[in-house]
């Protein structure tokens, strides 16, 4: 306060409220359950343009008391208890200058439910390599069928903290991280209404030991693609999919290209004829299916290209002259019209001779040992094994 020429002119003083102009409460939307505690920061705009925090100096008021409790307590007036069920309003005033956050549109509408009935946590089922790790997801269940993400508001717990460890970090409560080889069970606990989800299982595996490839000698026609499935196997006999975590090459990129792309990356093109091995690796071990026997070979062929085998059923009394198992045309290989031998063969209008007809070594030809070779002939890897008669 100065005095000039007789009159007395006020400053405003730092960290008065001179000059407010509307006030917003944070956050805009509040949810929570009966029995729980909420606070609400208030925020001041300012005819300069500034901006101040100035919870603890405005007043609190709540539409329906019923189900939301402000009671303005020194240090904490924006303490909210949520006493009932159903929607409020909370709106906040300041005493000096009757700024109200209702005037500026900034009032926060609170919704308050029920205390939950169950949590539910997923996936129930996780397998990790050493070094990484999982986020898990927890869900409340409130009567009605109403439900509330609570993942950040749990505790999680490790049976085995040496095996997989949750380390409850602020912001990323639901990451549990694989330790060393074993299986541990991972529970989640929720404080303010002490309900706990059922265990998950956390499978840490042990060392990526091979990668293996399927279809193993797939064909295709010049312009098609080809998609693979990638089996990694572990220490322990673990197998796990690892489709999109490798990396995929081909033996020669002028007739097979890998492009890897991200989502898609067991995609290969044809571009060319001819035959490639394609292989995958795993860029965090190096191991690749090239070290135990795993790659696959594509065949590219032109569909226009005339073809070496019938493509009609055998004459009645027809006999195929090959011994090689599966190959009932006799052709020196597997294809569309071996299946068809073996079928005529199956309901006794051709002869084949078990040495070829009979795949699945079971002492007989069937309906069974035809579909066997018509996947083969299509391009999936099937076992067949003949059971040779003496001399053939």
């Amino acid at each position: 306060m100065a005095l000039l020429a007789g009159a007395i002119v006020v400053r405003a003083q730092p960290g008065t409220r001179h000059g407010l102009t509307a006030i917003k409460l944070a956050p805009p939307h509040g949810r929570g359950t009966v029995g729980a505690v909420q606070y609400v920061t208030a925020h001041g705009t300012f005819a300069d343009g500034n901006y101040r925090n100035i919870t603890q100096q405005v007043e609190y008021r709540s539409s329906n008391p019923k189900v939301a409790v402000v009671k303005n307590e020194r240090g904490q007036k924006s303490r909210i208890d949520l006493v009932g069920e159903g929607r409020a309003t909370i709106s906040a005033v300041d005493p000096l200058t009757r700024v109200t956050s209702t005037d500026s549109g900034g009032d926060m509408t609170l919704r308050v439910v029920g205390r939950a009935e169950r949590l539910t946590m997923k996936p129930i089922d996780v397998q990790r390599a050493v070094g990484e790790f999982h986020h898990f997801t927890v869900t409340a269940h409130y009567a009605g069928g109403e439900t509330r993400n609570l993942t950040q508001q749990c505790k999680y717990r490790s049976s085995d903290p040496n095996v997989a460890l949750a380390r409850n970090i602020k912001g990323d409560k639901s990451r549990v991280e694989a330790v060393a080889p074993g299986t541990a069970t991972i529970v989640a606990v929720h404080p303010e209404s002490g309900l706990t989800t059922d265990g998950a299982t956390f499978a840490v595996l042990g060392a990526l030991e091979q990668i293996s490839l399927a279809p193993q000698h797939p064909r295709r026609a010049l312009g098609e693609v080809q998609h693979y499935t990638a089996t990694g196997h572990y220490a322990g006999g673990t197998v796990r999919n690892l489709t999109q975590q490798v990396e995929y090459a081909t033996s020669d990129s002028t007739v097979a290209t890998a492009p890897n792309a991200k989502g898609n990356r067991s995609r290969i093109a044809t571009v060319a004829f001819g035959t490639v091995t394609i292989s995958a690796r795993d860029p965090a071990t190096g191991i690749s299916s090239s070290d135990g026997g795993g790659d696959a070979q594509l065949t590219v062929y032109d569909p226009a290209a005339p073809k070496p085998r019938a493509d009609k059923a055998p004459a009645r009394g027809a006999q195929p002259s090959a011994v090689v198992c599966g190959d009932a045309s006799g052709d020196g290989a597997i294809g569309l019209s071996d299946p068809l031998w073996i079928l005529a063969g199956a309901v006794g209008i051709a002869e084949c001779p078990l040495a070829v007809c009979d795949v699945d070594a079971d002492g007989d030809v069937t309906v069974g040992d035809a579909t066997t070779v018509g996947w083969v002939a299509i391009g999936y890897d099937m076992p067949l094994s003949c059971r040779r008669a003496a001399g053939s």
